[in-house]
């Protein structure tokens, strides 16, 4: 139904689509970076590698000057955890294939 000038709800939101600014993306990829930085130090031990240690990442954080926020370190640890499934699912692979 139309407005007093005649203009559609259709068309009021097609106006206020093309009249707003797409938001900026905003890129991680300084994740990744802080991600493979710890991952390149992360402690091994004789059953294969070892998660990244809090004690590993807060010295990482007083060393790089980084300031990462708790949500940050939140991903590296679901970086981290995928990466370790990653290497586990691997091995095994590779286990099947010599058996």
């Amino acid at each position: 139904m139309p407005d007093e000038n005649g203009f559609s709800p259709r068309q009021h939101l097609a106006a206020i689509d093309r009249d707003s600014e797409e938001p900026e993306p905003i890129s991680h990829e300084y994740l990744i970076d802080w991600f493979l930085r710890l991952s390149r130090r992360r402690p091994t031990s004789t059953s294969g590698y070892a998660p990244l240690t809090f004690e590993g990442i807060d010295a990482w954080v007083r060393l790089s000057g980084e300031a990462p926020e708790p949500w940050e370190i939140m991903m590296i640890e679901k970086m981290d955890d995928a990466w370790l499934s990653g290497v586990a699912e691997a091995q095994a692979k590779r286990r099947d294939a010599n058996t």
